[in-house]
């Protein structure tokens, strides 16, 4: 099994045992949603004696209540630790470039061969690999709101996020800011995303 396959286990494990659920049970949502794993794969998932395909992964992700990057990818360090991981034996990458990656944020830390042809031959390599992993980014859909404040605060925020791109802000700290300011009330009312928050704010400030 490589990397990714041993974190899906621990993710895995992790995950079951923070929702409070046996294996039993986990083995009784998955077969709710048509996709039956008996309780004993789902030990032997987690031991890493049972490989995770495709299938399973949507499966268990749905059953935990995540996405299957969560199951993929390893946990951010809140404490701002280095930390590094493996996708392959040659891609290696932190925690949050990982997860950057995965949602089509930047691209690849390491490009296969001719990876520019692809990615815009080097000319907005960034914004070329979200438009092509987020298509819901250009759909034709316009931003709409609810009435004329919200319109007006809406262009705002629009006008605020092209003034931040020209003035050099990287688009993913913009984005960033934008999610963080959506997600703030959550963080600040839910016991664990405020202690997350707060370790993370120290030990940003202890590294700085």
């Amino acid at each position: 099994m490589g990397p990714p396959s041993e974190r899906a286990a621990a993710n895995l494990r992790r995950i079951r045992r923070e929702r409070d659920l046996t294996t039993a049970a986990l083995s009784e949502r998955l077969a709710a949603l048509g996709h039956p794993i008996a309780d004993t794969g789902i030990t032997k998932t987690e031991k890493g004696d049972r490989r995770v395909d495709v299938d399973d992964l949507v499966a268990l992700a749905l059953a935990l209540g995540v996405t299957p990057n969560t199951l993929l990818l390893p946990q951010i360090d809140y404490l701002g630790a280095p930390d590094f991981h493996q996708l392959t034996p040659e891609a290696i990458g932190t925690a949050e470039e990982l997860w950057q990656w995965a949602q089509g944020e930047r691209p690849p830390l390491i490009l296969a061969p001719d990876a520019n042809s692809w990615l815009g031959n080097g000319e907005h390599p960034m914004t070329g690999f979200a438009i092509r992993n987020r298509p819901y980014l250009t759909a034709p859909r316009p931003p709409k709101a609810e009435n004329a404040e919200a319109d007006a605060a809406l262009r705002e925020l629009t006008s605020a996020v092209v003034k931040a791109l020209h003035a050099g802000v990287a688009a993913t700290e913009v984005r960033r800011a934008v999610e963080l300011t959506i997600a703030l009330p959550v963080i600040m009312a839910t016991g664990e995303f405020r202690e997350r928050f707060r370790k993370g704010r120290r030990g940003e400030g202890e590294g700085s």
